[in-house]
């Protein structure tokens, strides 16, 4: 089985490892702990996936957060306080929203320290995180995504670009066969998201005991995604309604809702039936897979091919593979457009929903050392352009030979990716005559940037002092204390509110023991005033207690129907009935 199959190289830990498929739609996670079956942790409606977004809502003085199926309804009664799309939401910088990316990583590590809880006697706290993120992401757009979850308590191990993680899944799945063993091949993974699409050149080099794999190259584009066919199908959906519903955010978040079904099920069926009422009339309408492709069709075909082209720009080898992953993938229209392009090789051979996150995992296991039987070997590597710039002076290409300097007190570095200063160094230097020759060591960081490892003079290391992207600790720690108190806040709000349960349930436990008049009063008075927890325990304890006060008569009824019976029961043994002839005597 699949299950039993991961499990065998993930060991024990005396630590939890989260791992994070943070999708533009939905965000998928798995915990890895002692104790806790390797597979993706469930929300509270027992989903395999999580909703990447929320709403947030003001109540009196409250602010109230509303996550996944909750989350999705209050979009629909009010628009203006839903969040969703956080991962595509980039600011100008290009950066996620800190905060709001925070609170959906805090509420995904609430919830896997509760499933830990829930079903181990180990449980503790999840602090370490792995983050799978697009390849083109920049430096500033991936410390975005480490700050948002340092805020909200996570420890982040490393990233690992999507299409990377979908190879190491697929890898470490399909093992290697020492007779048939292939030393060498290329795979493509084709993603097909809600925000995006992109395609990532794989390279894998096999032994018998483990695979290396690396990202070779990737090409993207935004021109197809799920939400640009939710797009296409829900103007299929307006063009039978009046203009007016554009101008109304309720209605048109229907219309979304109603969009992404029909979508689905055009992509297993010719047609979709949609209904949708507007200021109190029912409008009705088929919706034909052959107009949708019909809108969209050239777009997506056109699109794709020049994705593929550049990805394979270059390329002179033999894809083994197209591995297809992603929800749009299931588009018929997309499926149709990949088996033109490459013909028998489109595969399916990883879970098009899941493969992200096991891949993702597995890195996090592979960077801290837990991983054992057969290895995946990660070689890294970044598609940016890197180059340094020391005393501000002219800029050089990255992994120069050793050069030569007269005597300075410091050195001044800066690392530039894609023209955008990431990191800056400070390298003390001490005395010397004459020049003395320099060097650089240069790697990838886990989170897929540039660093400098260390600087050597004549063979000599210096100390270094290094400065890099990302919000500072004060920055930081405002905005942990502002989702610390609205945590409290939903702490208690929780409290309340199964108090709020117990104390009904008592009320309509009492109302069976015959106090009808107190119960209704005490009813009406949990359902329109708003009580403090305090009034709730005390109003509870009064509840109670009149309970206690039932339960001797109740003892004493139930003591005497007992009785009773038993005293029927001896009466009727006791009776004995007349002898029936028998056939004989008569």
């Amino acid at each position: 089985m699949k299950l039993a199959y991961i499990l065998s190289f993930i060991v024990a830990v005396n630590a939890a490892l989260l791992g994070i498929d943070f999708g533009t739609a939905y965000t998928k996670a798995i915990l890895v702990a002692p104790g806790v079956n390797y597979d993706l942790l469930l929300t509270p409606e027992s989903k395999r996936k999580s909703v990447a977004g929320l709403a947030i809502t003001n109540e009196g003085d409250d602010i109230i957060r509303h996550f996944d199926t909750q989350a999705q309804a209050m979009c629909v009664r009010r628009p203006e306080s839903c969040i969703m799309g956080v991962k595509s939401a980039l600011d100008e910088e290009g950066k996620v929203n800190v905060e709001i990316a925070a609170m959906l990583f805090s509420e995904l590590k609430r919830r896997a320290e509760l499933h830990w809880k829930e079903t181990s006697e180990l449980a503790g706290s999840v602090e370490d995180a792995v983050i799978s993120v697009p390849a083109h992401w920049n430096a500033i757009t991936r410390s975005s995504i480490v700050d948002a979850a340092s805020v909200a308590g996570l420890n982040v191990i490393g990233l690992v670009n999507e299409g990377l993680a979908v190879g190491i899944d697929y890898a470490q799945r399909k093992g290697n066969n020492a007779e048939e063993l292939i030393p060498e091949e290329y795979h493509l993974v084709f993603d097909c998201g809600a925000g995006e699409t992109k395609a990532s050149l794989i390279w894998m080099h096999n032994n018998v005991s483990s695979t290396s794999v690396e990202l070779v190259n990737i090409a993207n584009t935004e021109l197809v995604s799920g939400n640009e066919f939710t797009l296409v199908v829900r103007d299929m959906i307006l063009d039978i309604l009046p203009e007016s519903a554009r101008d109304d955010a309720r209605v048109m978040n229907r219309v979304w809702m109603s969009a992404e079904r029909a979508k689905i099920v055009l992509s297993a069926n010719n047609e979709a039936r949609v209904s949708l009422e507007y200021q109190d009339v029912d409008y009705n309408t088929v919706l034909l897979r052959e107009e949708f492709e019909n809108r969209i069709g050239k777009k997506v075909n056109e699109s794709i091919e020049i994705m593929l082209d550049e990805v394979l720009n270059g390329f002179e080898g033999e894809l083994s593979s197209v591995q297809i992953v992603g929800g749009s993938v299931r588009v018929p229209l997309v499926q149709t457009k990949l088996s033109e392009y490459f013909g028998n090789i489109v595969s399916k051979h990883v879970n098009a929903d899941e493969s992200c996150v096991f891949g993702t995992t597995y890195y996090g296991a592979y960077l801290l050392g837990i991983t054992r039987k057969r290895t995946v070997d990660i070689i890294p590597s970044s598609i940016h352009q890197y180059q340094f710039q020391y005393n501000a002076g002219n800029v050089t290409e990255m992994y120069m030979e050793p050069f030569e300097m007269e005597h300075v007190d410091e050195i001044f570095v800066n690392i530039i990716e894609n023209d955008q200063i990431i990191q800056n160094v400070t390298i003390t230097v001490p005395t010397f005559n004459n020049t003395a020759v320099f060097g650089m060591e240069f790697d990838l960081d886990p989170i897929g940037t540039v660093k400098i490892v260390s600087m050597k003079m004549n063979e000599t290391s210096l100390p270094m002092k290094s400065t890099r992207l990302g919000m500072s600790a004060s920055e930081k720690s405002k905005i942990s204390r502002k989702l610390r108190a609205m945590d409290t806040g939903d702490v208690m709000r929780e409290t309340l509110a199964e108090a709020k349960n117990q104390l009904e349930a008592a009320l309509y436990a009492l109302r069976e023991l015959g106090d009808e008049e107190f119960v209704s009063e005490q009813l009406e008075w949990l359902e329109y005033e708003e009580p403090t927890l305090e009034e709730v325990y005390i109003k509870r304890e009064v509840v109670n207690k009149k309970i206690d006060s039932y339960l001797p008569h109740v003892v004493e009824e139930v003591v005497e129907e007992v009785v009773d019976d038993v005293k029927k029961t001896v009466d009727k043994e006791e009776e004995v009935p007349e002898e029936t002839p028998s056939h004989d005597e008569l």
